[in-house]
């Protein structure tokens, strides 16, 4: 069984907590990283940080929408052809890498995972729950998949259905709303969202 990560980078000041988890629970890596949004000096210190895991650094200039940046992600997989894939920029607790053994065994194609209550913060303030619905962060990868259209839920578009779901146990720690720091950026990037929403649309497939 070969696992792959991916996860988006570019500014968010937990990314090395996060990425550090991933590498922990994968064979190999493959990043995207925002130049348009991204502070530079992130990238350089992934590349300097020499994580043998690490085999390839998108450094895109697309600008983000909620469906293309998945999209680059995913189609750099196609020559890798990885058994399966984990998709996410947050912390899974650690008992994720059994379900995984058991999820790749199964007739199930997505593993939908939920996040955890209470949400993550530094001062242990009482947050709304972000995202409120599980997200497919896990799947298993064939030839052909796609985020075009894209379906919301971090879902891959192919596998849509139901009944081609695993539900985790396992929960995600999400730190969105981890300190005042981070609450701010989120607010800003809330905003940034809702302006450019109705300018680029996930084109029809």
């Amino acid at each position: 069984m070969k696992v792959v990560g991916q996860m988006a980078i570019y500014n968010f000041p937990l990314w090395e907590k996060c990425l550090l988890s991933l590498s922990s629970k994968v064979d190999e890596l493959y990043l995207r990283f925002d130049i348009l949004r991204g502070n530079v000096e992130i990238l350089e210190k992934i590349k300097k940080s020499n994580n043998p895991k690490i085999k390839n650094i998108l450094e895109s200039n697309v600008f983000w929408n909620k469906f293309n940046w998945r999209e680059e992600m995913i189609r750099m997989l196609d020559d890798v052809k990885p058994d399966i894939v984990i998709d996410e920029d947050e912390e899974f607790e650690e008992s994720i890498k059994d379900e995984i053994i058991d999820f790749y065994k199964s007739d199930k194609l997505a593993m939908m995972v939920d996040y955890a209550v209470p949400m993550p913060t530094d001062d242990k303030s009482l947050v709304s729950k972000y995202p409120g619905k599980s997200h497919m962060k896990v799947y298993k990868w064939k030839p052909g998949l796609t985020y075009v259209p894209y379906r919301s839920f971090a879902r891959v578009t192919n596998y849509c259905d139901p009944s081609y779901y695993w539900f985790s146990k396992s929960k995600l720690l999400h730190y969105c709303y981890f300190n005042k720091e981070i609450r701010k950026m989120r607010k800003i990037e809330f905003n940034r969202r809702r302006e450019f929403k109705d300018l680029i649309k996930s084109p029809k497939k």
